[in-house]
């Protein structure tokens, strides 16, 4: 009730309640929200078998994983829905505040944090793109990677994406399925959230690298 009613941003932070990033954020503006655990899926649960992985990762942790964090964000979208929230931003427990929030956000769903890649997931083309300061649209042969912090201005944004995401026959990870249901691309230069080093949650054995505020993956 309390952020129902909060001036403002509606602030989340998405983290499962035992995570060691969680300490940092109580005491904040921002709620927590509690993250789907993807260690008490099981493999043949109907989130799971919806879920698209590689058959290498299929049968491994790291699919629950992607299956959980596609989960959290899913039932955080509901949440925004059922109770009608405006002006939510919305923040993965990695994420790390570095610039301030522009005043001109716009009306429609707005990437605050991650990083660009190709459309196609294997090519090798070298990504250019001119960012100018402030509100951007990606161009549509680059797609934008991680869910790690976005704005959603009004509730119905979060219903329409939740019942789309709902209707798909079948799953991949969260930061490929959410940008494929937007029109456009929208998101806000330099970023205003980066991503904090530290271990993946999901992946086991991640490259060391991670999204900064120029939207690359370094």
């Amino acid at each position: 009730e309390d952020i129902i009613n909060c001036p403002g941003f509606n602030k989340f932070v998405i983290s499962l309640k035992e995570s060691e990033r969680l300490p940092k954020w109580i005491g904040t503006e921002y709620k927590h929200f509690e993250a789907v655990n993807g260690k008490e899926l099981t493999y043949d649960c109907e989130s799971c078998n919806k879920m698209i992985s590689y058959h290498n990762v299929r049968n491994t942790p790291q699919h629950l994983g992607k299956t959980g964090c596609f989960l959290s964000h899913l039932k955080l979208l509901k949440h925004i829905a059922d109770y009608k929230l405006n002006k939510c931003i919305v923040v993965e427990d990695d994420a790390l505040q570095v610039n301030q929030l522009p005043e001109d956000l716009p009306d429609t769903f707005c990437y605050l944090g991650g990083f660009i890649g190709n459309k196609k997931i294997t090519s090798k083309e070298k990504i250019v793109v001119e960012h100018k300061q402030g509100i951007n649209t990606l161009d549509e042969k680059y797609r934008m990677v991680c869910c790690l912090a976005y704005y959603i201005p009004k509730w119905e944004i979060a219903e329409d994406l939740y019942n789309k995401l709902m209707a798909l026959k079948r799953w991949r990870a969260i930061d490929i399925s959410l940008p494929n249901l937007l029109p456009e691309t929208k998101y806000v230069y330099p970023a205003i959230y980066v991503e904090e080093h530290g271990e993946s949650q999901i992946q086991n054995h991640r490259i060391n690298k991670h999204a900064n505020e120029f939207y690359v993956f370094a």
